[in-house]
């Protein structure tokens, strides 16, 4: 039992004896009676557990008299009060009290739980973000948090939300980045310097650089200013990589004679890509139709690293606007693979310099055979190297085709002779033009014909009759004049009627045109009275040597107009096509025995033809007027002596026969 109750229930038990006669009750008057009774009440309320009883009411204060309250309850009451509660005013903490906001103690013990919460958390906002920063120098003095501080600092140096930081002086707080650039701009800078992991749009400049590995570069372009290029590789490999089934041509070139003819940008330089199928690349140049066409114009200095820098091929330079040839990305295709196609285009490319230059390019053609060329404009052809495999010895020749370029009458076949007479192996043969004349002083009559090999040539009287005889006779005009008919039957020969109608006259059917052109491979001309023809590679084309036979004759009525020959090959003792033979010389002593049992002079090729020279052991040149005969009898010519008196040879006088093979 607690005190409070057994004080009451004693004070209880003596309050009922007084008043059941106890000696001490009849001393107690009225009153005392019932104070006495409260007092009972009240010690019945100090062991009540109700509101408002017990401990509550008990009074208390402190020695400072700092609390206000009567008793218990009501110092709980104004504690209550003071630290918070459900229906209380928020108290006034004072510098002693642990909160530091204006919140009651339980919405401040639930600030510093959140708090130490949130700073444990990685969570946007919390963590670090709520911990309180500033520096030694008060940098940071106006910055609450870390979070704050970040921000600051992000805006120092540059971030995508924050203006670029202006660089300070010499001394100053200092800046990693000087330009509108944001921190992400910064770390690909310094990914540069320091792991040099180029950026994709970055164009650096190094003073040397050392390469330990392998250089990819995959562009257009590869340009090497340098003065001098050494390569221990043994083999530089051209169209490496293409595997299409086509044959490609590559090679080298030299720019190796730039000329006077030049032009620039410098006030203009407009530089305009080509389209395909509907213009060429242009470039507005300082000058005016400074360059020709199919000139070779090098274009050096372009803007860009020299993004237009390059060798091209000239359409045309009308006014001061040059057109270039592009057979990807133009209209006018390219003559040269070796030449640039399309440029890049620039609306003010200022520095430019445009020259006309002289080219030397090796490659290796189609047919893989070497080539080579030499030229400042497109007219420029490629010719075959001749190697020394393509020249056998003696007893085989070399067999010129079509796949060999160098043209007839090209010196290159004269440094071959000479190169055949120190070597001993095969020589060119240029062999001879076949050709014949008609005479043809007088006018003919109508109906008059010449033939010239499968065509027959009938001459027509427009004021007889403008038909010919047979429809396969190509018709000649006879003219005003023999000259004017000379000039009909000359244009006839050489094929020059573009649709191959005679203008006036007709078929055996009086309505159809009548033909126009011969078809033999022959170009004819005015000699003196005479029209001559000439072997060619078409007809009217260019004279060339050859072994044709073409046989001529002619029906005309002044019997002194005839040709000259049968055939165009009996005017060149049946002639001679280009190709290749051997040659040999030998000299031979004649003796007494020779004479009498005759002499052959064998060769090692079977001899197609021969000259003799005959002269005394003094060196004399005789004649061969004698009785004595050469014939070229297989690989001899065989020598049969007339006697061995003069005129014919005699004992002691020297042979000299230079023999040849028959060219192939």
């Amino acid at each position: 039992m607690s005190l409070s109750a057994r004080l009451s229930t004693h004070l209880t038990a003596i309050l009922n004896g007084l008043r059941a006669g106890s000696p001490l009750g009849g001393r107690l008057g009225l009153a005392d009676q019932v104070l006495l009774g409260d007092r009972l009440n009240q010690l019945a309320d100090l062991g009540d557990t109700g509101s408002g009883k017990g401990a509550s009411m008990i009074g208390m204060v402190n020695a400072a008299s700092y609390w206000t309250g009567a008793d218990l309850q009501d110092l709980a009451d104004e504690v209550e009060t003071q630290l918070g509660g459900d229906t209380s005013t928020t108290y006034d903490f004072t510098e002693n009290n642990a909160c530091t906001d204006d919140a009651a103690v339980y919405a401040c013990l639930e600030a510093l739980d959140l708090a130490l919460g949130d700073i444990y958390s990685v969570s946007t906002g919390e963590g670090a973000s709520l911990v309180g920063i500033e520096d030694a120098s008060g940098w940071q003095g106006a910055v609450a948090d870390a979070e704050a501080a970040r921000v600051a600092i992000e805006t120092a140096i540059g971030g995508t939300d924050a203006v670029t930081r202006t660089p300070t002086a010499a001394g100053g707080v200092g800046n990693i980045i000087t330009a509108d650039a944001d921190l992400f701009t910064m770390i690909d800078e310094l990914d540069q310097i320091v792991d040099q992991s180029l950026l994709t749009t970055s164009s650096p400049t190094f003073a040397s650089m050392k390469l330990t590995g392998d250089l990819l570069v995959e562009g257009g372009q590869f340009q090497l200013e340098l003065e001098e290029m050494r390569a221990e590789a043994n083999f530089m490999w051209h169209n490496f990589g293409y595997t299409t089934a086509v044959a490609q041509p590559g090679g080298i070139g030299v720019n190796y004679l730039p000329t006077a003819t030049t032009d620039a940008t410098t006030g203009a330089g407009v530089c305009t890509a080509g389209v395909v199928g509907v213009s060429d690349p242009t470039i507005t140049t300082d000058g005016a139709a400074t360059f020709s066409a199919n000139d070779l114009v090098m274009i050096s200095g372009s803007a860009n690293d020299g993004e237009n820098d390059g060798i091209y091929e000239v359409v045309s330079h009308a006014g001061n606007v040059l057109t270039l040839r592009s057979t990807a990305e133009g209209l006018t295709g390219q003559t040269f693979s070796f030449t640039n196609g399309d440029i890049v285009a620039n609306a003010g490319d200022t520095g430019m310099a445009l020259t006309k230059v002289t080219v030397a390019v090796l490659r290796a053609g189609t047919d893989g055979r070497w080539e080579a060329m030499a030229g400042a404009d497109t007219t420029a052809t490629f010719d075959d190297l001749v190697l020394l495999g393509d020249l056998t010895t003696v007893g085989v020749t070399y067999n010129f085709t079509e796949d060999n370029v160098v043209a007839d009458n090209d010196p290159i076949y004269s440094a071959m002779d000479k190169v055949d007479i120190r070597l001993g192996i095969t020589a060119r043969d240029m062999g001879s033009i076949p050709s014949a004349e008609l005479i043809l002083s007088n006018q003919p009559t109508d109906a008059d014909t010449i033939d010239i090999g499968a065509d027959t040539y009938e001459f027509i009287d427009s004021g007889v009759n403008l038909l010919v005889t047979a429809d396969a006779n190509i018709a000649v005009l006879i003219g005003g004049s023999a000259a004017a008919t000379r000039a009909n039957l000359i244009a006839a020969i050489n094929a020059t009627d573009g649709d191959n109608q005679h203008d006036s006259c007709l078929l055996t059917d009086g309505v159809t045109p009548a033909v126009a052109n011969g078809t033999e491979n022959l170009l004819a001309d005015e000699v003196g009275n005479n029209v001559r023809i000439r072997y060619a590679d078409a007809p009217g084309g260019s004279v060339t040597p050859g072994d044709p036979s073409i046989v001529l004759a002619e029906a005309i009525t002044h019997a002194a107009d005839i040709w000259t020959v049968g055939n165009v090959n009996l005017n060149t003792l049946a002639g001679y096509a280009p190709g290749m033979h051997q040659e040999a010389r030998t000299s031979v002593a004649v003796t007494a025995a020779m004479i009498t049992n005759g002499l052959d002079i064998e060769f090692p090729f079977t001899v197609g033809g021969f000259l003799v020279q005959i002269r005394t052991s003094a060196g004399v040149i005789q004649g061969t007027t004698g009785t004595d005969t050469f014939l070229a009898s297989g690989t001899a010519v065989a020598v049969v002596f007339g006697g061995g008196g003069a005129p014919d040879i005699q004992a002691t006088d020297v042979i000299t026969i230079h023999a040849w093979s028959a060219p192939a």
